[in-house]
């Protein structure tokens, strides 16, 4: 009975881990399993990509409004913080498409 015990066990914490790796992950991209679009995404979903600080959240949204949307994954280096090495952590959950009414 104990071994049954501790081998129920060891199935639900193997269960655990899985849904917590597959929920983090779907949270790194949009409801929909998509990338966000940097010239359309909140604070908030910005959040939700692995490496990006609430702070830099608004980083990226303040530098998208003061000029008119992002063009290539690259301008984020432009931002005050922003590295190499985060621009390679972001790049598989995110993308660049047109903002509407954007002089891309």
């Amino acid at each position: 009975m104990r071994s049954l015990k501790r081998g129920s066990m060891a199935v639900l914490m193997g269960i655990l881990i899985f849904l917590v790796v597959v929920w983090s992950a779907a949270g790194a991209t949009g409801e929909d399993g998509k990338k966000l679009n940097l010239n359309t995404a909140t604070e908030q979903e910005l959040r939700a990509v692995p490496g990006i600080s609430a702070g830099m959240a608004k980083k990226i949204v303040r530098y998208r409004e003061e000029n008119g949307g992002f063009v290539d994954l690259e301008e984020l280096l432009d931002i005050d913080g922003f590295n190499g090495e985060m621009l390679r952590k972001i790049k598989k959950h995110v993308k660049i498409e047109e903002a509407e009414g954007c002089n891309c």
